[in-house]
């Protein structure tokens, strides 16, 4: 059986484990403790060297980490339904707005956190530079602005297409997320 290292009210694992639940996978559950900092102990760094949640074990040990390759292992495991797209292009474009997120959005929004008030969070994991905090809160608004205009009255004709993607639960994420880094470019 698959194993599952996850962390409570974290991001990253929180959209894995709504991938695995639409998948309907079944899986052992570890969770880890991310704020007391049991993903950077020797235990689970044997596991995941990069010491980053969540990551799948599987049953020949091999350990897969990233949402997005995670992601992927789990749409060819088992395909319908399906989430990364049913042609070459749809898995392209998914894939597409999946980068973006990443380095327009999340990435820049991590880092302006990480660098204000996540500082005394984080120091202990990585260097802090707080000059960079607000320029990076100020791309990831950026960012959205962006993803808001390439997205701007596409969004509804795929949900009432019932299509069903990564790529969307991302994008939802994402905007459900837009307050919270609202929150935090404040």
């Amino acid at each position: 059986m698959i194993k599952l290292y996850t962390a409570v009210n974290a991001p990253n694992p929180r959209a894995l484990e709504n991938i695995i639940a639409i998948k309907q996978i079944e899986v052992e559950t570890i969770t880890v403790d991310l704020i007391g900092g049991e993903n950077r102990g020797d235990d689970y760094v044997k596991t995941n060297p990069a010491g980053q949640l969540p990551c799948i074990e599987l049953e020949d040990g091999q350990v897969i980490a990233e949402v997005a390759a995670i992601a992927e292992y789990l749409e060819e495991l088992k395909p319908d339904p399906v989430l990364v797209g049913n042609n070459a292009a749809e898995r392209a474009h998914t894939r597409m707005r999946m980068r973006q997120c990443d380095y327009l959005i999340f990435a820049p929004g991590m880092a302006g956190f990480r660098n204000t008030e996540g500082a005394d969070f984080f120091r202990s994991r990585m260097r802090i530079d707080e000059t960079i905090g607000a320029p990076m809160k100020r791309n990831t608004e950026d960012g959205f602005a962006w993803l808001d205009s390439q997205l701007w009255g596409k969004i509804s004709s795929v949900a009432t297409s019932c299509v069903m993607s990564i790529a969307f639960f991302i994008l939802w994420s994402c905007f459900f997320r837009k307050s919270v880094f609202r929150l935090m470019l404040t």
